[in-house]
């Protein structure tokens, strides 16, 4: 039973770390099997295709994520020091990448929405589903602070998710620029996000599309 829990969590570990690495469609299920060292029968035993494979390690990604979370709001650390731990955790994972393999290869979660999204409904769901648990933990621990007065949190949702927008943005700037010491610039940022009013912009506000927006928008693929 052990070896076989064993193969499923190498094969688990091998394709998060492949699709982080070269994303989702430059990586075969003969790629996994190969890196993990097993054969496509153990492959098959316990998942029916990559995508049910790589679904999987979304859930996998998700509850340590939340098990992260959960450990950092029983710390005791301070409601602030946690969320700039998010900005510096980020900071250390990215040099070590850029020590160990020469670069940085961003948020799995990121990533992966940005490839594959518009083009796979159920793993669109997938991650939709994830970053919504995402804002809703840390919305629980807005939350606390809020309650207890350790940050002054005008809506702990609305809150949750301009930081997860926010560090999506400065990881994918520090994946273009080679560059963790981005977050860092933008670190107190996520502090100041927590605290701010965040009204909801109506399109009317704004009369025309100054900016060129919906053209750029209107000529992605």
């Amino acid at each position: 039973m052990g070896r076989c829990s064993d193969a499923r969590d190498r094969l688990l570990a091998t394709a998060a770390q492949l699709v982080h690495e070269r994303g989702y469609t430059a990586v075969s299920v003969a790629d996994i099997c190969k890196e993990a060292g097993l054969k496509k029968g153990s492959f098959y035993h316990f998942f029916r295709s990559k995508h049910a494979l790589i679904l999987a390690t979304l859930d996998r990604f998700a509850e340590l994520h939340e098990a992260n979370m959960e450990k950092a709001m029983g710390s005791g650390i301070s409601a602030r020091e946690q969320l700039l731990s998010m900005a510096t955790g980020l900071v250390r994972g990215f040099r070590m990448a850029q020590q160990t393999r020469g670069s940085m290869h961003g948020c799995p979660l990121g990533n992966i929405t940005q490839e594959m999204a518009h083009r796979d409904e159920e793993l669109r769901a997938k991650l939709a589903d994830i970053f919504t648990r995402w804002q809703r933990g840390l919305a629980r621990m807005l939350e606390r602070a809020r309650g207890r007065q350790e940050l002054a949190v005008r809506d702990p949702h609305r809150a949750a998710e301009a930081i997860i927008a926010y560090l999506q943005g400065g990881i994918l700037l520090t994946k273009a620029t080679d560059d963790p010491e981005v977050l860092l610039r933008l670190g107190h940022g996520i502090v100041a996000l927590a605290e701010a009013d965040l009204p909801m912009l109506e399109v009317s506000e704004v009369p025309e599309d100054l900016g060129g927006s919906c053209q750029i928008a209107q000529a992605l693929p």
